[in-house]
């Protein structure tokens, strides 16, 4: 028979966002009848004549080199661009440009690695890179915000398996990080000490074939109801320091 999870009502104040999280880890175990998502692992191939990432393919705006590292290019549809001009607004609908500009970084040419494949020298030149890509590209005048990011696997949209992220460099400051910036200063204005610039995962899964929707206090209330118990989710990370399942025992 299995055990009840203890019960636990519990808010936590987030340092970086400045707000309080909810979270109510019994509530992951309730009965579910809705859409689930059983693992999948699939192998894509090594090239994919039909990707738009791989080497030599063609794109929207020309083609890859036959690429045999990292490799960077501007996105054939940015979300940002110099060309942007301004349109009509008023004094309540406000507009204006979206300057900047948007990259693809490929982590590498084999269409069916993902970045845990990758060797540690491969690794080490992706992050190289964006390290060269966040100087470069948070130097030019118009650019007020680089962000850095991956969407992975289908479950968020993501619409080319090929190993790769996007970079963003715009004059919009996202929301998000807007509130973290303030609140790092204010944190250092008060203790002399640094939060840290981190690294955020966002996994789309509330457990292993469950979905987490974003529903009505999340949505319309604006804050996030966690269903775990975020101790016990750092000891598991902790205790998966080591080789990645796919590589085996070392």
């Amino acid at each position: 028979m299995a055990t009840e999870p203890p019960r636990v009502w519990e808010q936590r104040w987030h340092p970086f966002r400045e707000e309080w999280v909810l979270f109510t880890s019994h509530r992951g175990g309730r009965p579910w009848i809705g859409d689930t998502h059983p693992p999948r692992e699939d192998a894509p191939p090594s090239y994919d004549p039909s990707c738009a990432l791989c080497p030599g393919n063609a794109r929207l705006g020309g083609a890859n080199p036959r690429y045999t590292g990292v490799y960077w290019f501007t996105n054939d549809l940015p979300c940002f661009s110099n060309e942007a001009r301004p349109s009509e607004g008023g004094a309540f609908y406000r507009t204006r440009p979206a300057w900047g500009t948007a990259e693809v970084v490929c982590y590498h040419p084999d269409h069916g690695k993902t970045f845990v494949d990758l060797r540690d020298d491969e690794a080490q030149a992706v992050v190289d890179l964006w390290a060269e890509r966040y100087a470069i590209l948070g130097a030019r005048p118009e650019v007020d915000h680089v962000l850095i990011f991956e969407n992975k696997g289908a479950l968020v949209g993501t619409s080319n398996p090929h190993p790769h992220c996007q970079i963003y460099a715009g004059n919009l400051i996202y929301g998000t990080i807007a509130r973290e910036v303030a609140s790092g200063r204010r944190f250092f204005e008060q203790t002399g000490r640094l939060l840290g610039f981190h690294l955020e995962v966002h996994p789309p899964l509330r457990r292993p074939d469950t979905l987490k929707y974003l529903a009505g206090p999340e949505i319309g209330g604006g804050s996030m109801t966690n269903e775990s118990d975020p101790d016990e989710k750092a000891a598991e990370l902790r205790a998966a320091v080591g080789p990645h399942y796919k590589r085996g025992p070392s």
